[in-house]
């Protein structure tokens, strides 16, 4: 894999931000890179405590509130059949 970490822009409109996310390569086994941007992009945002653990990114808020919200997602992206 690449040491190129590709910045995920977080203001852009989902569909665009959809995009940048599936072209960055994450085979199975292989999620570091799309991690790694995931990790960068959300730790500039300072209402964030971000951590990794392996290729799994955690954000989550600590505003003191009794309950949260979770939101989970998988890392991994498949090729198309014709690739």
């Amino acid at each position: 894999m690449d040491d190129y970490l590709f910045p995920v822009m977080l203001a852009l409109d989902v569909q665009s931000l959809t995009m940048s996310l599936v072209n960055i390569a994450s085979p199975r086994g292989h999620a570091g890179p799309l991690a790694d941007s995931i990790e960068a992009a959300l730790g500039n945002l300072s209402h964030l405590e971000v951590e990794r653990v392996g290729d799994t990114v955690i954000a989550r808020t600590n505003a003191g509130h009794d309950k949260r919200v979770i939101i989970l997602g998988y890392l991994t992206t498949a090729p198309s059949d014709d690739d």
